[in-house]
């Protein structure tokens, strides 16, 4: 938020899990320690696998840029700030890849600024620009993403003189720019970004009225050919989302209009594969499109999920479901309120972890220094019950960031002091596997289940608990990652959880894992 008033800056940060329990969740520092924390405006954060957090902040907004990052294992924050620009900075975004690297990005006059953060050394590159001269960059269109182990990237549209949209990839080393031109002579907006493990990464965008997207390829280190989405039935595309998984999986949405009337459609795409057929499904419709807006999230099983406002009631309609791109099943529209009000902007919030479940913040209309949060667990398929966080004062610049283990933060901007709240929840552990073994002597006949999986990427993590179904099997040191279940039934369907447990006894969230003979 740029203003001429003089801001100070009140970050609430609160970390949330699926099932947020008490025994979970408590506060950490009270402060984020920005060397003007009393003139900070526009914030930005990321969490890392660990649960280490990256936070910008804009000093004298339009002024300086300063990153600090907070450790959760020593639970302290870096000191002093890292100085990422020391003028003209604006429009500041942050995203953090598996490892714990970051990208920041952000704007300087009309062009494109960025630096890497790389986590093992705990440095970051000198800030440079990589946007090309010739570029007129539009600030909202700026998107981060990360292609796996081959490097970050950040992309975003330029629209003086010819219209085009530009990427820069960093290797590791340097920033390397790749372009091409959109052949059309209409301005380039709602720029999106979807990247994968395997390097590829997939751009949508609006050009005029109709959705184009372009699949970027490693092997070529370039993008394809731009491609438009032309549906028959509608005549003019809105508000286009991209959500994106590591691992492929992936959902384009938009806002279509067909005569007087709007819906909200959804197309299955699948990254590196091309992008060939149109097979799209309505997730809501309606007459009055005023004050529409809508978020989207994906995670590598292909649960896809989706927030929206619309006009309609009394007011105002916050609305959520999921449909998994995959298997094309989904759940119900969910209607979290009909709010009298329209006046207050709910800034909404939506991010899905790597497990298939998701976590929706926003301000609530009727009650603007308060943030709703609404989460929908892969276990139970469905939305919960929206929660209130209250503030002090009127909510702005609400922000949402999750890694892939579970953890949520969400922070906002108070006209008062800087606060900050989270827990310390460890990473689950990941890549749960299940195998039936048939035993010979001496158990000969005995079928049993082997489980294994990969360690939590949490360094304070002392145990595992294992449990079948509700029934707890075992608790194991931080060194062991496997586990047999003896006496099993032949040919019965168990599922099985695993928890990570750290040294202070918090709880993570489960993975888990079904075994079905009939695979």
């Amino acid at each position: 938020m740029r203003t001429t008033k003089t801001w100070t800056l009140v970050l609430l940060l609160s970390l949330f899990c699926i099932s947020c329990r008490a025994d979970i969740c408590k506060a950490a520092p009270p402060a984020i320690p920005f060397s003007d924390p009393n003139n900070v405006a526009d914030v930005q954060l990321s969490i890392g696998p660990a649960g280490n957090i990256i936070a910008l902040g804009l000093i004298n907004p339009g002024s300086a840029l300063e990153a600090v990052i907070y450790n959760a294992q020593t639970q302290t924050w870096s000191s002093p700030p890292e100085m990422l620009s020391s003028s003209t900075a604006s429009d500041p975004i942050i995203e953090t890849d598996s490892k714990g690297n970051a990208i920041a990005a952000w704007f300087q006059g009309n062009q494109v600024w960025a630096s890497f953060y790389e986590a093992f050394n705990k440095t970051w590159t000198t800030s440079q620009q990589i946007s090309s001269a010739s570029a007129s960059a539009s600030p909202a269109t700026v998107q981060i993403g990360f292609l796996g182990s081959t490097g970050g990237m950040v992309i975003w549209a330029a629209n003086e003189g010819s219209y085009f949209v530009e990427s820069s990839i960093f290797d590791g080393t340097a920033w390397q720019t790749c372009a091409h031109t959109i052949p059309q002579t209409q301005a380039i907006s709602e720029v999106h970004l979807g990247t994968t493990d395997s390097g590829h990464a997939l751009a949508l965008w609006l050009h005029g009225s109709t959705p184009f997207a372009s699949i970027y390829h490693p092997n070529t280190h370039c993008w394809g050919i731009p491609q438009s989405f032309t549906n028959p039935i509608t005549t003019t595309s809105f508000f286009p989302i991209l959500a994106t998984s590591n691992a492929g999986p992936s959902a384009a949405s938009w806002l279509t209009k067909a005569g007087s009337s709007y819906a909200l459609e959804l197309l299955p795409l699948s990254v590196p594969f091309p992008i060939d057929q149109y097979l799209s499904y309505m997730m809501d419709s309606f007459q009055n499109p005023d004050h529409f807006y809508h978020q989207s999230a994906i995670s590598p099983n292909g649960n896809s999920f989706h927030l929206w406002q619309r006009a309609g009631g009394s007011g105002l309609i916050i609305q959520a479901n999921s449909i998994n791109v995959v298997s094309g099943t989904g759940s119900d529209t969910v209607e979290f309120a009909d709010f009298s009000s329209s006046a207050i902007n709910p800034q909404l919030q939506l991010k899905s972890d790597h497990h298939g479940n998701a976590i929706g913040a926003w301000v609530d209309p009727s009650a603007p220094t308060d943030i709703k949060q609404a989460t929908y667990s892969a276990q139970q398929g469905t939305w919960g019950s929206p929660e209130t966080i209250s503030g002090n004062a009127p909510i702005q610049n609400l922000t949402l960031s999750v890694n892939g283990a579970g953890n949520y933060a969400v922070a906002w901007i108070e006209s008062a002091s800087a606060l900050v709240e989270f827990d310390n929840t460890p990473a689950a552990p990941s890549n749960l596997t299940v195998y039936e073994i048939t035993n010979r002597f001496p158990f000969q006949g005995e079928h049993s289940h082997q489980l294994n999986w990969k360690a939590s990427t949490s360094p304070d993590v002392v145990q595992y608990k294992v449990y079948k179904e509700n029934t707890l099997l075992t608790i194991l040191p931080n060194s062991t990652t496997t586990f047999r279940v003896h006496n099993c039934p032949a040919d019965t369907v168990a599922t099985y959880f695993v928890y990570s447990v750290s040294a202070q006894g918090i709880v993570s969230l489960a993975a888990s894992v079904t075994f079905n003979p009939q695979d």
